[in-house]
């Protein structure tokens, strides 16, 4: 926390998906996997890499939120006049969001099941911010209809992109309007 000046008047916290194994890295398993299961030499490794997607269990889901207050309760401490926000994830795996061969290269299951360990993730953004105190930007039902294959999607796809399955330009400006009423009202 060495990085919050100790006169912060706002601190903005966005953490806990690696915790919960919402990472690009699960991801990129999930597709290699998928790739691996298509050929008869590599199917076994691909359908067990391909499968890998963390389900977030109870315990997972409490030290993600446990994490969550660590960071706010040492966010408080570095700047104690600061009011912190937590700001949870975009929606990337929308309700539109289907599997597609360049875009989203992930089955239907492994989009539910996405879909569903962001909902958990949601859930622990939600409990932390109940039990600190800390305000919280729920950004991901602010972008609920735009995941990936939604007509404006804010967060980049797997196509080309540096960073696949990350907030956009417009993502971030969704964020940032958001944050500002929330921050003036």
């Amino acid at each position: 926390m060495e990085g919050i000046p100790e006169d912060s008047d706002i601190v903005t916290i966005t953490a806990g998906g690696n915790d919960l194994g919402y990472s690009l890295h699960t991801v990129r398993n999930a597709f290699t996997g998928w790739l691996q299961a298509l050929s008869p030499i590599t199917s076994p490794l691909g359908y067990i890499l391909s499968s890998n997607i963390p389900a977030g269990s109870d315990q997972d889901v409490a030290q993600a939120t446990e994490g969550l207050i660590k960071i706010v309760e040492a966010a408080k401490s570095r700047a104690p006049q600061a009011r912190i926000i937590l700001v949870d994830y975009l929606t990337i795996f929308g309700a539109e969001t289907v599997m597609h061969p360049i875009r989203n290269p992930l089955s239907p299951e492994q989009i539910e099941a996405l879909r569903a360990l962001a909902k958990k993730l949601d859930g622990a953004f939600s409990e932390a911010a109940r039990r600190t105190g800390a305000d919280l930007v729920k950004a991901s039902t602010l972008s609920e209809i735009h995941g990936i294959g939604s007509a404006e999607p804010w967060v980049s796809d797997f196509d080309g992109y540096r960073a696949p399955y990350h907030p956009n330009a417009v993502g971030m400006q969704a964020i940032a309007d958001e944050l500002y009423r929330v921050i003036t009202q």
